[in-house]
């Protein structure tokens, strides 16, 4: 009867619970017949095809129903990552339900499960992700990555924790650091692309290499007095019509805030370092530096970076 059941399940969530119960059962008739006696040996031929039978359903390829066009318009999570990460809780709050035994983490180990589920699945959108442009890029593995998060935390109710094998907690944190990761990554591209636009990143590679070498800033090519008006002005523009348009496809709300945060804190700390070694005539030559137009605190201000 155990065979025909599990035979006909397509629901590894459920081949699951009979693989719990059936170790149960086995371990409670180990204990009042031979291990070695029929009935133990037909459990433990069970668990093993059940086993298997749970581990070839969960290494299925799932199916993308998502398009390349439909991740360039709205960057959501694939379905299958959907799929993935209810999976992985449902097995977690599966095994709460399951009787408990010694034996039942060692025969019916959570971890490599929900990994089977997650791992593909997150490497899937990595190769997703590498035929958009890195903005996009970021945004997408961030949405991803948060909704795995999301889907797996509160796995309590009424006080009582489900995720006994810590599998969900373990997993939480990673994607806490992964999260945080792209979200660098996202700000570094911002910033980046702001620097470009407005050729501020010739000056501060001129900074940056202002210690390798001895030769001064305003002696150095496009660095006189003159051209550098012209970027700061560009940037300053830049700055006072900065907008966040970019990051409106980034699901989460507290993440978009946090990004905002990230990036106008790392422009106005770019923007003192440049400010302060020009501001030094030993380093730069310059006599008068009123291009700058904006002190740092000025700049902070108009970035709103206490916000």
């Amino acid at each position: 009867q155990l065979s025909n059941i599990y035979d006909s399940s397509d629901d590894p969530i459920e081949l699951f619970k009979q693989l719990g119960f059936t170790i149960f059962y086995s371990e409670k008739v180990g204990c009042l017949l031979n291990e070695e006696s029929e009935l133990s040996g037909t459990l433990n031929s069970i668990i093993e095809n059940i086993h298997s039978l749970l581990h070839q359903k969960l290494k299925q390829p799932r199916k993308a129903q998502n398009t390349l066009e439909s991740f360039l318009n709205d960057l959501s999570p694939p379905n299958y990552l959907i799929e993935a990460a209810k999976n992985s809780k449902n097995l977690i709050l599966a095994s709460a339900q399951l009787p408990y035994n010694d034996q039942l983490p060692k025969r019916c180990d959570l971890a490599p499960l929900v990994n089977l589920l997650l791992d593909p699945a997150l490497d899937s959108c990595i190769k997703i992700s590498e035929s958009l442009d890195s903005l996009d890029a970021a945004i997408f593995m961030i949405n991803c990555i948060h909704m795995v998060k999301e889907t797996l935390l509160g796995l309590s109710s009424n006080g009582k924790k489900f995720d006994q094998s810590n599998i969900g907690q373990m997993w939480t944190e990673r994607l806490s650091e992964d999260l945080e990761g792209w979200a660098i990554a996202l700000r570094g591209l911002f910033c980046r692309k702001i620097m470009e636009e407005t050729e501020m990143d010739g000056v501060l590679k001129a900074v940056e290499n202002r210690n390798k070498s001895e030769q001064l800033i305003a002696n150095l090519k496009k660095m006189n007095a003159n051209d550098l008006k012209v970027v700061f002005q560009n940037f300053h523009t830049t700055l006072f019509s900065l907008n966040f348009d970019r990051f409106e496809k980034i699901e989460s709300f507290e993440i978009k805030e946090h990004l905002r945060h990230l990036s106008v804190q790392h422009l106005s700390k770019e923007y003192r370092n440049v400010y302060e070694t020009l501001s030094d005539k030993e380093a730069s030559g310059f006599d008068d530096t009123s291009f700058m137009f904006h002190t740092p605190e000025e700049v902070s201000i108009i970035l709103d970076c206490d916000t």
